[in-house]
Order: structure tokens, then C-alpha cells, then sequence
């Protein structure tokens, strides 16, 4: 197994990766809470779990992720 030089102290190379995870998982999660607001937002009521509102959900979630 290759070993590896850090350039820095193992603790901040640490912190910077949970750092990186944390901002990934709040990214998610504010791009799931939009793309159900605008599944709600509907006029016509799209049933969660169906087929229908999983290919909405999808879509609307890579747009939004684009966006961002």
C-alpha cells in the first residue's frame, strides 16, 4: 500500500474533509427541501411515491442542482 506525504498536519487535512462532506449533505438537503416545495406548489396534487412524482422529483432535482 502506498504511503502518503501530507503537507500539512493529519488533523487539518481531517477537518477539511468533514468539512467538505457537511457542505455536500447541506447542499442535499436544501435541494430536496426546494424541489418538494415546488412538488407541492402544484395545482394538481402529484402522490409522493408514485412513479409520476419520483421522474418529477428527479428532474427537478438535477435542475436545481445545475442551478447551484
Amino acid at each position: 500500500m502506498p504511503e502518503v506525504t501530507l503537507r500539512m498536519p493529519s488533523n487539518t487535512v481531517r477537518l477539511q474533509i468533514v468539512n467538505a462532506i457537511q457542505e455536500a449533505l447541506r447542499l442535499e438537503e436544501e435541494v430536496d427541501f426546494a424541489v418538494r416545495q415546488t412538488l407541492a406548489s402544484y395545482t394538481r396534487r402529484i402522490v409522493e411515491g408514485s412513479r409520476e412524482w419520483d421522474v418529477m422529483y428527479q428532474k427537478l432535482y438535477e435542475l436545481e442542482m445545475d442551478k447551484r
